[in-house]
């Protein structure tokens, strides 16, 4: 049990950073999304590119490197936790994405779609863990809790997608696969040095990034004319009669 809950419980924390940002947006989106449809789709799309691209590298480098980092942030007692430390790595990206996509729904008035497929996942999920946790314990639990934060991303993505609000994040996901690829070279190169490593990983995913173009003056760019749309139709909200 505390060598799944331990590392569970620090990625949970480290949701923390992109559940300000789903905050900081939901505002917006609760306004454009009556009044201006299109400009609040072109800012999901957006948040999501930045938030898979972002909470990738986390990801990446906590699951190459989940033994050090197990037994740097929880002691030595805890080195057994690697395992499971580098599955639920993988689902930092996926439960980002999956407030965002939350705060969507909500937004539009939607939320309900939440009530069914978690309830659905939650069920599956106690069914599944009867079966797999007595098995193969705390690392069984770690797959079936990354299958169920991508069953949640599955289905929030589908019903925000029936209302218009598509993701198109293939370009991110290439931007994604070719960075991640470079940080993974560089930690096998310097395996033997994690604290070196990850911070060499963390570089060569950044230059990668910034190389194609996933990050750049055109979202800014794309942010100060969302911006411009939000005002614009509030002033055009209270000038209606």
């Amino acid at each position: 049990m505390a060598d799944f809950q331990a590392p569970h419980e620090f990625l949970l924390k480290i949701e923390i950073l992109p559940q300000a940002l789903m905050l900081a947006v939901f505002p917006a989106l609760a306004r454009l999304a009556p009044v201006d449809v299109e400009t609040a789709r072109r800012l999901y799309r957006l948040i999501f590119r930045h938030t898979l691209q972002g909470m990738a590298l986390p990801a990446i480098l906590l699951a190459f490197y989940a033994e050090p980092a197990c037994v740097l942030l929880f002691g030595g007692k805890y080195a057994g936790a690697a395992p499971v430390m580098r599955v639920l790595a993988l689902s930092l990206p996926l439960l980002a994405l999956d407030m965002l996509v939350n705060n969507l729904l909500v937004a539009i008035g939607r939320q309900r779609y939440a009530l069914y497929y978690a309830s659905s996942a939650l069920i599956l999920a106690f069914g599944i863990n009867a079966l797999i946790v007595p098995r193969y314990g705390a690392l069984g639990a770690a797959w079936v809790a990354l299958g169920s934060y991508s069953w949640l991303l599955v289905f929030s993505t589908r019903f925000g997608a029936r209302h218009g609000y598509t993701p198109l994040a293939l370009s991110a996901l290439v931007r994604v696969a070719c960075a991640g690829g470079a940080c993974l070279g560089a930690c096998v190169l310097l395996r033997h040095v994690p604290l070196v490593g990850a911070w060499a990983g963390a570089l060569a995913y950044a230059v990668v990034m910034l190389g194609l173009k996933g990050v750049g003056r055109r979202d800014l760019a794309e942010l100060r004319q969302i911006r411009q749309a939000r005002r614009n139709s509030e002033k055009e909200k209270t000038q209606c009669p």
